[in-house]
């Protein structure tokens, strides 16, 4: 028999530890959560075919569009912009809230180059991801371009002249 004062003791200990223990289980499960939804990211590589290097001033674009929409004109869900990206292969990682991903839908990735506001390399298609199939990783094949279609001033995208002497 368990005397009367050991009794209480013990009372108070298992009280005090699941008092300690229960309310670490809110945040950790709390924090769980968290880390799912921060996990939720498109990882991949872009690159392109022609042998040639990247100025240091150039600047890496991907974007991750909802492109089920009939008008043609893709939602764009997250874009990623990286200052002086280095020589492809372009290591890249888009973070984005799973919470606007709907498994009906279409969603696909985009990557383009500028180089002095100038558009230089892009994806000539969009590389589907995260539904009906599609995964979170992405290669990213870019052709060049002319270099005189779009260029960007302060984040806008601007149109060329429509206009040219001969």
């Amino acid at each position: 028999m368990i005397p009367r004062a050991l009794k209480r003791i013990l009372i108070v200990v298992i009280v005090f530890a699941v008092s300690c223990v229960a309310p670490l289980q809110g945040p950790v499960f709390a924090a769980t959560k968290a880390s799912k939804a921060s996990k939720a990211r498109i990882t991949g590589f872009a690159t392109y075919r022609e042998r040639i290097a990247l100025s240091p001033d150039a600047v890496f674009e991907a974007t991750l569009e909802e492109a089920s929409r009939t008008d043609g004109h893709a939602e764009i869900i997250k874009k990623v912009r990286r200052r002086s990206p280095g020589q492809v292969p372009i290591a890249f990682e888009i973070a984005y809230d799973p919470r606007r991903i709907d498994a009906r839908r279409t969603y696909v990735l985009r990557a383009s180059i500028y180089e002095d506001g100038r558009l230089r390399f892009t994806s000539d298609h969009a590389s589907p991801v995260l539904t009906h199939g599609n995964g979170r990783k992405v290669s990213v094949l870019m052709r060049r371009t002319s270099g005189e279609g779009r260029r960007t001033t302060g984040g806008h995208t601007v149109a060329p002249h429509s206009h040219r002497r001969p």
